[in-house]
């Protein structure tokens, strides 16, 4: 939140010549200014909407080891503060990083010039025109409170509703808004490392799981014009959803095309997720993507290398080895800028970073935080 900020406060502050052609001048009165951050521990989403009501937690907040204090403490917020005006000068307009792109046809990483004015897919405005407030307080929902909305005065931006699934929510001070944001941010992971889920008879993704998370990326990959290969998980993966038309039904893989995406939502952060795919062929042409995080060390350039990396040494047919692994940081990237454009400031979206270049930061602030 705290990086898209200072990205934005950044685009105001940019000349024309310095801004991409077409993109109007961002009004520092447009600019979304973050009067506190919360990290709020909540086992039911009614306690999440009381702090949405209130704008605070009536309890102690937990420490964020990356700080060592609350997030709204002096210290918590200078810190967070800091690390993203670091992070927004480390990667600038002229940084060129590897690490934005990799090609799935051999070892050898892309290069993509990431620029202020972000660009990149994001996924559209909402239906509906969301009414705004200039205190407003949103909420991202984290596992296992997405199923668990279903209060009739909910407004909703997209179909979370219908699926059974809400992580993203805007208070206005007179009504709620939801959305569900996981869906499109796998599609814009997935469409950044240059996948086309469209193509042909659609691309496969490989899913393991049926909880909201899931829900959402099934919805969301079908909608795109993608396939579902379903392969289990603690909670069912209901039949009758919008994703029913996309489901293959098989009981090997293989038989209907390799998977372009595999990812397991029931996998527990230290967990080598590529246990549950370990046939070769659904495998070699794609990406597995690892929806917990996984903790990183080093360097800045080090994490870089870790958020996608490129393992085993099995040749494919197209003679690329191994099977690019990605950390579950981009579907966090993915799905928090999803979230601006969906629900919290559809009208900023020309000027949202991009995928790319909001993680490639994330990285530079999260090495700052560690080293204070």
């Amino acid at each position: 939140m705290g990086l898209v900020s200072e990205h934005l406060r950044v685009c105001s502050e940019l000349l024309p010549s310095q801004r991409k052609k077409g993109i109007k001048t961002l009004p520092r009165t447009s600019i979304v200014k973050i009067d506190r951050l919360d990290l709020v521990p909540v086992e039911k989403v009614e306690d999440a909407l009381a702090w949405g009501y209130v704008g605070m937690f009536p309890g102690d907040l937990p420490n964020w080891e990356l700080v060592g204090s609350p997030l709204p403490a002096f210290r918590g917020k200078t810190l967070v503060e800091r690390a993203c005006v670091a992070a927004n000068e480390a990667v600038s307009e002229s940084l060129t990083t590897q690490n934005s792109s990799i090609s799935l046809d051999s070892n050898e990483k892309s290069e993509i010039e990431m620029t202020l004015d972000g660009g990149g897919p994001l996924p559209p405005p909402p239906h509906r025109k969301i009414p705004g407030n200039h205190l407003e307080n949103w909420l991202s929902l984290t596992s296992p409170l997405k199923h668990q909305l279903s209060s009739a005065a909910i407004h909703y931006a997209d179909d979370s509703k219908g699926i059974d699934s809400v992580n993203s929510l805007l208070w206005n001070k007179r009504e709620w808004w939801a959305a569900s944001t996981d869906g499109a941010g796998l599609v814009m992971v997935a469409e950044h490392f240059g996948i086309s889920i469209a193509d042909g008879e659609g691309a496969i993704l490989e899913l393991h799981g049926g909880g909201g998370a899931a829900r959402s990326c099934a919805a969301a990959w079908v909608a795109a014009g993608g396939r579902i290969r379903w392969a289990g998980g603690r909670r069912e993966l209901a039949e009758d959803g919008p994703w029913a038309r996309g489901m293959v039904i098989e009981n090997t893989f293989g038989e209907s095309g390799v998977a372009a995406v595999c990812i397991d939502f029931d996998v527990k952060a230290g967990v080598v997720a590529e246990e549950k795919y370990s046939n070769e062929e659904a495998l070699h042409e794609g990406l597995i993507i690892n929806s917990a995080y996984t903790e990183m060390e080093g360097d800045v350039e080090s994490r870089l290398s870790q958020l996608s990396e490129i393992k085993g040494n099995s040749a494919n047919s197209k003679g690329a080895g191994g099977v690019l692994h990605l950390d579950g940081r981009w579907l966090l990237c993915g799905q928090h800028l999803a979230a601006w454009s969906m629900l919290w400031a559809p009208k900023l979206r020309p000027y949202l970073p991009s995928l790319g270049l909001l993680i490639s930061r994330l990285v530079h602030a999260e090495q700052y935080l560690e080293k204070y």
